[in-house]
C-alpha cells in the first residue's frame, strides 16, 4: 500500500505557492470585457480570479489549448453565476452577510482552519475572497429562489415511496454505489466538441490527483455542484442506463470516461461500494492515533522522502498495536502521539478514510506529509457495521431533490434563453 493513499483532500485550499494563472494574462487584459449578460459585465479579471480560484482550491496547472479550453468552461459557469445572481434581485431575494460568513466558517472547519487563515492563504494565492464570497452569494440566492418557488409544486406519494422500498428489498445483496458526479451542459450542438475536451481535460486533472470536491464545485453544472459534486448511494435502476453501466464497470477510487446524455457529459467517481444488507464501510466506527513527526522550514523532497522511508522501515511497519506505537512514542521520545479519536467512517475525507480502512486493527499506515511534517495514523479498533434498509423520509427527501432538480434546470436554461448574452 502506498503512502499516496492516506493524502487528506484539502478541498478549498491545498496550495499555498503556484505558478499563477495570471502569468497567462497581460497586465492590460484583465480590463478587457469577457462577456456582457443583460448590459452586466463580466472582466478578464473576473475569470482570471475563478482561474485562480480553480488552481488554489484543486491545484490544477493548466496551460495551452487546456486553459483555452479551461477558460471558456468558467466564463460559461460565471454566466450562469450572473443570471443567478441577477434573478435573485429581481426577486428581492437577500443573502445575509452572516450566511456568507457561516459558509466561509464551515469551509475552513472542514479544512482545519479558521475563515481567517483561508482569506491570508487565498491572499498568498492571488484570489480575492470577494470571489470566494460572490460564488457563495450565487449558490444560496439561487437554493433559495429554486426552494421557494418549486417545493410547493413537488409531491411524493406513498406508492412512489414503496416502489423504492420494495426495489431496495429486491436488491438486497447486490451492490450499491457511492458516487460523485460532475455534469457539464451541452447547449448545442456547436459546442459539443468544446464540452467534450473540457470532460477529458477534467478527467486528466482527477487522475492527476486534483481533487474531485473542488473541482465539481468550480465547474459541474449540475444540482449536486454545491456539495462537491455528492450524490450519496445509489442503486440499481436509481440512474439513467448509460450512467449505471459505466458504475459497474468501477472499482471504488476510479473515474469514469465522459459519458454523454441527452444533456450533456457527466463524469462519474465511484468513491465507494457496499452490499445492500451487508457491511457498510460508511458506518464503520474507528479509533486511530495519528502521530506526527515535525518537519520544520524548507526542507527538499528528496530529504522528506527519505526521513518518510526510515521512519517507515524502523518504526511504523514494527508497530503491532496502539499502546506499542504509545510506548515507542515515550521511550524514545519519537515525534508527537495524539490521544485515541474515536470516528464514524463517512466522517472522514475520502482519501484519509480509504487509506484507514484498508489499515488492519493494530497497524500503522506508511508516512504521509501534512502541514505539521510526516504523519502516521495508527489503527486501534475498527468495528464494521451492517448496512440497512433506507427509511421512508429519506426516500422521499431524495425523491423531491431530484424533482426540485430538474425544474432548477429549467429554470435556469430559461433565464439563459430570456437573457442577451454577448460573449468577447
Amino acid at each position: 500500500m502506498t503512502s499516496s493513499k492516506f493524502v487528506l483532500i484539502i478541498v478549498s485550499l491545498i496550495a499555498l505557492t503556484f505558478a499563477s494563472i495570471t502569468a497567462s494574462f497581460g497586465s492590460q487584459d484583465v480590463q478587457k470585457i469577457a462577456a456582457i449578460i443583460n448590459d452586466e459585465i463580466v472582466s478578464e479579471y473576473d475569470v482570471q480570479q475563478r482561474l485562480n480560484l480553480i488552481n488554489a482550491s484543486a491545484g490544477v496547472k493548466a496551460e495551452g489549448e487546456e486553459l483555452d479550453r479551461m477558460r471558456a468552461q468558467v466564463l460559461r459557469n460565471l454566466v450562469d453565476e450572473t443570471l443567478k445572481v441577477q434573478e435573485s434581485q429581481r426577486l428581492e431575494v437577500k443573502i445575509r452577510k452572516s450566511d456568507v460568513d457561516k459558509a466561509v466558517e464551515d469551509m475552513a472547519a472542514r479544512n482545519n482552519l479558521t475563515s481567517s487563515q483561508i482569506t491570508e492563504l487565498m491572499k498568498q494565492s492571488g484570489v480575492d475572497i470577494r470571489t470566494l464570497r460572490r460564488q457563495i452569494v450565487a449558490d444560496l440566492a439561487w437554493d433559495t429562489m429554486v426552494r421557494g418557488r418549486f417545493s410547493g409544486q413537488v409531491s411524493v406519494s406513498d406508492d412512489e415511496i414503496d416502489s423504492i422500498l420494495a426495489r431496495s428489498l429486491d436488491n438486497v445483496d447486490k451492490p450499491q454505489f457511492l458516487v460523485s458526479e460532475i455534469f457539464l451542459r451541452v447547449d448545442t450542438p456547436d459546442n459539443e466538441q468544446a464540452v467534450l475536451k473540457s470532460a477529458e481535460g477534467l478527467i486528466a486533472q482527477l487522475r492527476s490527483g486534483a481533487p474531485f470536491v473542488a473541482l465539481a464545485q468550480q465547474f459541474s453544472q449540475g444540482a449536486s455542484a454545491a456539495q462537491g459534486g455528492d450524490v450519496g448511494w445509489v442503486q440499481a435502476g436509481e440512474l439513467a442506463p448509460d450512467l449505471e453501466a459505466a458504475l459497474v464497470n468501477l472499482s471504488p477510487g476510479q473515474i469514469s470516461a465522459p459519458i454523454r446524455t441527452i444533456s450533456g457529459y457527466y463524469i462519474l467517481a465511484l468513491r465507494n461500494r457496499r452490499i445492500i444488507g451487508g457491511v457498510d464501510p460508511m458506518l464503520t466506527r474507528l479509533t486511530f492515533r495519528q502521530w506526527v513527526f515535525p518537519i520544520e522550514g524548507e526542507v527538499p523532497p528528496q530529504a522528506v522522502a527519505a526521513a518518510a522511508n526510515a521512519i517507515g522501515r524502523d518504526i511504523t511497519q514494527k508497530i503491532t498495536s496502539c499502546e506499542q506505537a504509545g510506548s515507542l512514542s515515550r521511550s524514545n521520545k519519537l515525534g508527537q502521539l495524539g490521544e485515541p479519536r474515536k470516528i464514524v467512517a463517512s466522517q472522514l475525507p475520502d482519501g484519509l478514510r480509504s487509506g484507514i480502512l484498508a489499515l488492519e486493527q493494530g497497524k500503522a499506515s506508511p508516512p504521509f506529509r501534512s502541514q505539521e511534517g510526516l504523519m502516521v495514523i495508527v489503527l486501534c479498533d475498527k468495528q464494521e457495521q451492517q448496512s440497512e434498509l433506507p427509511e421512508r423520509a429519506d426516500i422521499e427527501n431524495r425523491l423531491i431533490n431530484q424533482q426540485v432538480s430538474m425544474m432548477a434546470r429549467r429554470y435556469l436554461r430559461d433565464l439563459r434563453n430570456d437573457a442577451i448574452v454577448e460573449l468577447r
